[in-house]
């Protein structure tokens, strides 16, 4: 069977990205930010750190109040994932398997760590476009070196929520899958509430956070769609 070009890789990251920026206005409620919390709102939110990147989390940007239980299951995330991956006009849809491969153990398929941050970070870029204001996008340039530390916080944020709770950490990505692939929708609200707040420390070196691993896996998977 033969590997999918690498030039078609890329394709798809700009398709995401372009998805991501149609949705995030609407998704976000940005014109619901009053005017004088606007440019203070949108840079917390966008911020990056330990306890950055608040966008993953179901929220409101308007009065800052977010559901940290619920880690990168916002709706413009989920929407994003099934406009692109699993929707009737998705661009690129995959067979079952390349998800239940990610954890075989687990035997059910999972929307893939390194997938999940992309969109994560797409929707960062979103965002981006209307820092200033929700009246009209700014041109963002979406490139790995502009947004490379935004994917890494996504997956260094993955990889201590597997380490805190591995067992939620594969609910929540099953959940996504679920939710992406059929819309359905049945969050447990608390997830990864323990009462610390606090995340475990771990940078994880499986290969599910290995971004070579998976597009190797992506882009078999992709070539058999096409046979």
């Amino acid at each position: 069977m033969a590997i999918l070009p690498d030039a078609r890789i890329p394709i798809l990251w700009l398709n995401v990205k372009m998805t991501a920026a149609d949705i995030v206005k609407s998704a976000y409620k940005l014109k619901d930010i009053p005017e004088a919390k606007y440019a203070k709102n949108m840079a917390r939110v966008l911020e990056g750190g330990r306890k950055g990147r608040l966008y993953i989390f179901p929220g409101n940007i308007a009065t800052m109040k977010f559901n940290t239980g619920l880690p990168f299951c916002h709706s413009a995330i989920i929407d994003v994932l099934e406009d692109r991956f699993f929707g009737a006009d998705a661009k690129f849809r995959f067979p079952e398997a390349l998800y239940v491969n990610i954890s075989p153990e687990h035997n059910q398929p999972v929307i893939p760590p390194v997938m999940l941050a992309f969109v994560a970070t797409t929707i960062d870029a979103g965002l981006q476009a209307y820092k200033l204001g929700p009246g009209g996008a700014t041109k963002i340039i979406f490139t790995a070196d502009k947004f490379k530390l935004v994917y890494q916080d996504h997956l260094r944020r993955l990889a201590r929520l597997k380490a805190r709770d591995p067992a939620a950490f594969w609910r929540m990505l099953a959940r996504l899958y679920e939710e992406a692939s059929s819309g359905t929708s049945h969050h447990d609200p608390n997830e990864f509430n323990d009462g610390s707040g606090e995340e475990a420390d771990s940078e994880d070196n499986d290969d599910i956070f290995n971004v070579k691993h998976f597009v190797t896996n992506f882009a078999q998977a992709a070539d058999a769609t096409r046979n």
